[in-house]
């Protein structure tokens, strides 16, 4: 048997005496780390020559030989198999994302077979960023600037550790007044490397972080100080302080901050003599004139505690331990084959860090030893930091990938055959793509797609995307766009932000992938519904595994209500597998409501189809168990509508064949949009150009959306109507709009037909 050095960043070509049958063959492999270090196995059906490629940031030098003679390390076993039909650009697991693991319950586990844990050293928070300071110690690690006209400016790992050293030591002295509190600390603000520094500080001397954010609402704001109690609290600004501790009654006896201006001498002046406040650099001082060693967690400690308001309900403390947060990490880079971060790798942390899909993905980048460079401003300012930081990894909520999407197709403009042209080379890079190959170099590509890459850096290899569905046309854009490698996620705050993801190679939209390793997942029966998991292949969605919360903050009645007897963590929503194992979301089972005739119907289904129409920018679509059709609240793209009108006003084509106020073309634009929300006429409009898309993406028509209102105040996380993730706030939303719905079923003519003439 031949065994092969392990070796960094460069191809090994081993002779071998038999000949490869396209079936399983063991190869004994000798090195110093797990085989689960060579991601890609090239190789050819019936050759003698294997390929295999190693990722550097996965194992260290060895010296370039190999060797008939065995080596002095353990014997490691992978199976090289023949490659998926797309090539080695696909997943291997493309085909079946899932198995069965108990076939009572129908509960499934990942399909990936995981001869061994590499990241099994790694078992604590603390370990996480060792292991990236082991890796990248002298390398960049941090980055930020205060304005877009300047460069970024980085400290190294071992500099962050310095830093972390200091401000665990000060917390360590400033907790020790205050025996009776928990180990708790507040952070509140912008991510920044201030809140970094101060969030493994606490990984490393066992402290528990609550992030907090002003989109929560004042209420959830109060309800965490008063709960958690916090005594200490790291503000990026000292107006953010001032507020905190203006509005609300709290414990609060020391407050850091961050980013000082002449709000911080304010803050001095009127808070200082009831309490110890710090400028960042202060605190940091305080902890170097007495550093005090690391306090290691157990991984049963609790790393964070984050509050989480869904779409229903007050804000909850999802209590996520280092236990849960590392498992989640590992399962990340394992289910995305390693091809999320290396060592070379650069994230743009803009995602809140109180938003679990922030915390996952940052820490998989020190995981790793990559660089992480922040956000300067506001989100306005991503594509300026973007080309600046040049990221290889773009996480990216589907809101924000709209708006990328809106910018780019009203940048396109409508000549007929500049569409023409686009429409084509987006429809051939997707079937290319599906061959397994990427289209980079060709000149349509390159006219239509260059210009969007490099306005991102240039260097995006990968988008990641969760915490809201992804509608079907943004997941193709972006396919094509950036030559495939999207990663959509589901998951959840309570499961620590991952449960199963699309595998490399994917091409069916729709779907949330397949299961991560180290976790089952189990549809069950949900009887107000009349759903039987075995007998439909669809139910609510149950995990179990390392990385589920073991509950929320002092609520053990909401605990009670997701996690069941045996352990399964109920995540309220409805699912089905596809075929080929994957995950498929249809609902929220508290979203889903019951027509008059019988029929269930899954709002978030029905809002994600018509979000295909380019007339709308919002929609809340909702239904009342005596009625036989749902309804909606639009808010209108304002931009497009009036543009779609002018063009059939100019065609001659009046509006659904009635006038809009006896108007020349010209007048549209002069139309408030007040106006166009107030007219009969583009209310039937728009419905019609909706259905248009319904009925294209295959809506029954039970499913249609029968009567529409045009809303010209969006929805957003201030007024209540959006989730800090962006999510309709369907409860809030059910409550606001609850007399414009009943008016919506009102207008319903006598016989059952609707403001739109043509919507039966």
């Amino acid at each position: 048997m031949l065994f092969i050095h392990n070796l960094e960043g460069k191809v090994c070509r081993a002779k071998c005496t038999f000949k490869l049958t396209p079936c399983f063959f063991s190869w004994g492999v000798g090195a110093n780390r797990p085989i689960s270090c060579f991601r890609f196995i090239y190789w050819c059906k019936g050759a003698q020559d294997i390929w295999l490629l190693n990722f550097p940031q996965f194992s260290k030098c060895l010296p370039t030989t190999h060797s008939d003679e065995k080596p002095n390390y353990p014997d490691i076993y992978i199976k090289i198999h023949e490659p998926s039909p797309g090539g080695s650009f696909f997943s291997s697991y493309l085909n079946q994302q899932s198995v069965i693991a108990d076939p009572k319950t129908g509960a499934r586990q990942s399909s990936m077979v995981l001869t061994d844990n590499e990241y099994s050293e790694v078992k604590t928070m603390m370990d996480l960023f060792h292991r990236g300071l082991s890796l990248s110690r002298t390398r960049k690690c941090l980055g930020s600037r205060y304005t877009t006209n300047e460069p970024y400016s980085w400290i190294t790992y071992q500099e962050v550790d310095e830093k972390i050293q200091a401000f665990g030591s000060a917390l360590v002295e400033i907790m020790t007044r205050y025996p009776e509190s928990e180990r708790f600390v507040g952070v509140y603000g912008r991510n920044s490397p201030q809140w970094f520094i101060t969030q493994y500080a606490c990984f490393c001397y066992s402290y528990t972080v609550v992030p907090l954010y002003a989109t929560l609402g004042d209420p959830a704001m109060q309800h965490i100080l008063q709960q958690t109690g916090l005594v200490i609290l790291m503000c990026h600004s000292a107006d953010l302080a001032i507020k905190i501790l203006e509005k609300f009654n709290s414990s609060l006896k020391v407050i850091v901050i961050a980013v000082q201006d002449q709000s911080f001498e304010d803050l001095k002046t009127q808070y200082s003599s009831s309490m110890k406040i710090y400028s960042f650099d202060e605190f940091l001082d305080l902890g170097r004139s007495d550093l005090k060693p690391k306090i290691p967690p157990t991984e049963k400690d609790l790393c964070l505690i984050c509050y989480t308001s869904g779409s229903t309900g007050l804000a909850k403390g999802v209590m996520i331990s280092h236990e849960n947060l590392v498992d989640t990490i590992c399962s990340t880079m394992e289910s995305t084959e390693a091809k999320l971060y290396c060592r070379n790798s650069v994230h743009i942390s803009y995602l809140p860090f109180a938003h679990i899909m922030e915390q996952v993905t940052s820490s998989a980048a020190v995981f790793c030893g990559a660089q992480i460079g922040f956000l300067t401003g506001a989100i306005t300012g991503l594509l300026d930091d973007a080309e600046a930081l040049k990221p290889t990894v773009l996480p990216a909520v589907p809101r924000v990938l709209s708006r990328i999407y809106e910018k780019y197709q009203n940048a396109l403009g409508n000549s007929f055959i500049k569409r023409y042209l686009y429409e084509y080379t987006l429809k051939r890079n997707l079937k290319i793509l599906n061959s397994g190959k990427i289209n980079r170099h060709d000149i349509l590509d390159t006219f239509f797609f260059k210009k969007l890459r490099q306005a991102l850096g240039g260097r995006v290899c990968m988008i990641v995307t969760g915490g809201a569905p992804l509608s079907s046309e943004l997941f193709n854009f972006f396919r094509a766009a950036f030559n495939g490698l999207i990663v959509v996620g589901y998951g959840s705050t309570e499961v620590s932000g991952v449960a199963s993801a699309t595998v490399l190679g994917e091409s069916h939209e729709g779907t949330v992938g397949a299961i991560t390793s180290r976790i089952e997942v189990k549809l069950v029966d949900v009887p107000d519904m009349d759903i039987v998991a075995l007998r439909d292949n669809r139910g609510e969605i149950c995990i179990k595994g390392k990385r589920c919360t073991k509950g929320y903050f002092k609520d053990p009645e909401s605990t009670a209500q997701i996690i069941d007897v045996d352990g399964w963590l109920h995540t309220g929503d409805i699912g089905e597998w596809t075929t080929e194992g994957a995950l498929k979301i249809v609902d929220r089972v508290k979203s889903i409501f019951k027509l008059a005739q019988g029929e269930y119907v899954a709002p978030e289904k029905l809002e994600l189809v018509y979000q295909g129409c380019q007339l709308i920018d919002q929609i809340f679509v909702d239904g009342k168990p005596e009625q036989n059709f749902p309804v909606a609240v639009v808010t209108p793209n304002f931009v497009n509508l009036r543009s779609c009108i002018n063009s059939y006003l100019k065609s001659g084509c009046n509006v659904d064949d009635g006038k809009i106020f006896d108007m020349r073309p010209s007048d549209t634009f002069r139309l408030s949009d007040n106006d166009i929300c107030k007219s009969i006429e583009i209310r039937r409009f728009v419905l019609r150009k909706m259905n248009e898309v319904a009925t294209e993406k295959g809506l029954k028509g039970f499913e249609m959306v029968k009567s529409i209102y045009l809303n010209d105040n969006p929805f957003t996380v201030e007024n209540g109507l959006l989730t800090p993730t962006m999510k309709i706030s369907r409860q809030n939303a059910r409550r606001h709009f609850q007399s414009i719905v009943e008016s919506l079923y009102l207008e319903t003519c006598s016989e059952g037909q609707c403001i739109s003439n043509n919507c039966n």
